[in-house]
């Protein structure tokens, strides 16, 4: 598969890492920062992309969803704080005919949290004399903190 990473930080280099395990293509990298090969999403780059993967920041999202939906290529987005346009984003795809998976956290520790809340819930509501409170950090480099976790 011909894959291109929108937004290469922490997750987009981790994401290249397992993507090329798994024997596929990363086509490019795009990165307003400067750190892919291109710092904008433009229809010339998405030819030959069979997805995108993007993890950039919400105010480059929103440009940037129209463009892959404009192209019909489909997107997983793991980008967070766009999600009060989220009616909006779902009428662009569904306009283009196109695709979107989006999920508001890919981390594995995220997950593992998660797991660890629904048992500890699970355990805590037999005993209705107590409240439990779990707070997650995510690492201190996270730019859109905080996040949509």
């Amino acid at each position: 598969m011909n894959v291109m990473i929108t937004g290469y930080g922490r997750m987009g280099r981790e994401i290249e890492t397992v993507l090329i395990n798994r024997g596929h293509t990363v086509s490019s990298r795009v990165d307003k920062g400067g750190y892919g090969d291109f710092t904008d999403v433009n229809l010339e780059i998405l030819k030959d992309v069979d997805v995108v993967i993007e993890f950039s920041l919400p105010d480059t999202f929103i440009d940037n969803i129209k463009l892959y939906a404009a192209a019909g290529v489909p997107a997983i987005i793991g980008t967070t704080g766009w999600e009060d346009q989220f009616d909006s984003i779902k009428q662009i795809i569904i306009d283009n005919k196109s695709s979107m998976l989006y999920g508001s956290n890919f981390s594995i520790g995220a997950h593992i949290f998660f797991d660890l809340v629904s048992r500890a819930s699970s355990l805590i509501n037999a005993t209705p004399d107590y409240d439990i409170m779990m707070l997650e950090y995510h690492h201190k480099m996270k730019k859109d903190s905080p996040s949509g976790t």
